[in-house]
């Protein structure tokens, strides 16, 4: 693989079950975009927005797009952009629109631009659907950072050329739609070939680590921690849920433990000016991954 001249190097560190933790100096990266768990959640439902927007999950995804009616698409978008503005506070807010292929998409896009643009201090993203290099927006179009779903053959193919993207700045697997196109089982040796290569090619191209597809079950705890924990383990960086009882299972299997936690605290304490903490260098990513530990804990 061919990395572009801005990926020249990718500086790692240890964290739960021997995942890596990737930094980043790529423009649009910040820590709300790294939270563990992500929530979809209707746009056009402000009852379960509300619920979502104050639950404990670090990222909330405001769906446009399959959970949203063709005939509720126009209300659910200005709904959308009172859901935002009423919560300025609220950290990690993503929008999943719909596919840039129809005017729906074009239009959503268009209304997450306009509320960036008029309140600056609102933290926001948008989730593209079935990303492939044919629906992504020109580089340097939209100032939006991009969580790219990968849920298509063609996404799948294309996978580096979307990580290379300047506003791209996660990946997530969409694996019942995918293994739908590869008439596969999920899970299946293709679905855990595209497991594979998102988590890869995020590392490649210092992206945040990847977010696995969401469990099917939110009522059996154990199949949803065992999720979890398969997910932590193959290195993904946090997991897509489709109910807010599977968020416990997740932060329990991707949170720091008590031991990182401390030695975020202590990296902290001591600085940038800092040599080396219990007798490891401290450089800047090490600072940036501590930072980044603490803020997470302090949301969750």
């Amino acid at each position: 693989m061919t990395l572009p001249q801005s990926v020249s190097s990718v500086t790692a560190t240890e964290g739960s079950f021997g995942q890596t933790s990737w930094t980043s100096d790529r423009p649009g990266h910040r820590t709300t975009t790294a939270g563990y768990s992500a929530l979809f959640c209707p746009a056009d439902r402000p009852d379960r927005a509300a619920k979502a927007l104050a639950s404990k999950a670090h990222l909330v995804i405001l769906d446009l797009e399959d959970a949203v009616a063709p005939s509720n698409k126009d209300s659910a978008r200005e709904r959308l952009r009172e859901l935002i503005i009423l919560n300025p506070k609220r950290k990690g807010i993503v929008v999943r629109i719909n596919s840039l292929d129809s005017a729906y998409g074009t239009e959503d896009l268009a209304t997450v631009r306009s509320i960036v643009e008029a309140h600056e201090d609102i933290d926001l993203s948008v989730m593209l659907p079935k990303t492939s290099m044919q629906n992504l927006p020109p580089a340097g179009e939209s100032p939006v950072p991009i969580i790219a779903l990968i849920e298509s053959a063609q996404g799948l193919k294309d996978l580096e050329d979307v990580a290379a993207h300047p506003n791209v700045v996660r990946l997530a697997l969409g694996a019942f739609d995918l293994s739908v196109e590869l008439g596969c089982n999920n899970p299946s040796v293709p679905i855990n070939y595209a497991r594979a290569q998102l988590v890869l090619v995020s590392a490649l191209y210092q992206l945040f680590p990847p977010l696995e597809s969401p469990c099917s079950d939110f009522h059996d705890e154990t199949v949803m921690e065992e999720a979890a924990i398969k997910a932590a383990r193959d290195g993904f960086g946090g997991s897509l849920c489709i109910h807010p009882a599977q968020i416990e299972a997740i932060h329990k299997a991707f949170m720091p433990s008590e031991s990182e936690i401390e030695w975020a605290k202590r990296v902290v304490a001591v600085g940038d000016s800092a040599v080396q903490v219990d007798g490891k260098m401290v450089d800047r990513p090490v600072v940036l991954r501590a930072r980044r530990i603490l803020e997470i804990v302090d949301r969750s």
